[in-house]
């Protein structure tokens, strides 16, 4: 497991793997995490897998989520994103504007800036300074 290296980090992980069509979807602002054990070999080469972590706080709109040093803020969550990273250790980021109907396994940043996203990248979820 991966420690939690930061003060207000509740949730890190690694990119094991990267889908060879992975960038295509993250070019459109999209990216898809499932756990390196993940059975559901169709989509894997759409995703980036990565190593189950534990989610140690709820997921809130203003909390952060980092992928190495780039910054993203979280505008808003989909009603099942939390459990989704839970119980299975899948997620969905979007990049972009805020969405006026939520996915309900996605969690959307209020970022057009779309990272390079590589394995060995760290994804970090962190607490909004305020909580």
């Amino acid at each position: 497991m991966i420690e939690h290296q930061e003060k207000n980090c509740y949730y890190q992980s690694e990119i094991t793997y990267k889908g060879i069509f992975a960038d295509k979807f993250l070019a459109e602002g999209i990216m898809l995490i499932f756990p390196d054990l993940s059975e559901v070999l169709e989509i894997k080469e759409y995703s980036f897998l990565v190593k189950k972590g534990t989610l140690l706080h709820d997921i809130h709109p203003g909390d952060f989520i980092t992928l190495d040093e780039n910054l993203f803020t979280i505008a808003q969550v989909g009603e099942i994103a939390q459990k989704n990273l839970i119980e299975l250790g899948h997620i969905t980021l979007k990049f972009g504007k805020p969405a006026s109907s939520v996915m309900p396994g996605t969690i959307y940043l209020e970022s057009t800036q779309v990272p390079s996203v590589d394995k060995g990248t760290i994804l970090r979820i962190l607490k909004a300074p305020s909580q």
